[in-house]
């Protein structure tokens, strides 16, 4: 499983990686250079996600409002999650989506 972390944020890119290790990891700053099965975005990038992306999206967002949940949904991601999420949460919502796809 691939998965593609999207974001601007130095710090948050280097903790995801953590707990996400074990899985084969791309970390982009640029939507256009996205590749794999499951894509994390930044909510601020997610406007900039290619329409019909074929994979899985998980939205991770410093703002947790509920007018941002409902559009990242709306755009098609199968998860949302603030990021103050505590270690492992990220790791669980990838494994629920490969989970889905068995």
């Amino acid at each position: 499983m691939n998965i593609c972390l999207v974001s601007d944020n130095d710090e948050w890119l280097e903790y995801a990686q953590r707990d996400l290790h074990g899985f084969d990891i791309l970390v982009t700053t640029n939507t256009s250079e996205i590749a794999g099965d499951v894509i994390i975005v930044s909510s601020l990038l997610l406007d900039q996600l290619p329409e019909n992306t074929p994979a899985s999206v998980i939205v991770v967002t410093a703002r947790n409002t509920v007018k941002e949940a409902i559009n990242a949904y709306r755009a098609g991601a199968s998860r949302y999650l603030p990021m103050s999420f505590s270690i492992g949460a990220l790791r669980s919502a990838v494994v629920s989506i490969i989970v889905g796809k068995l």
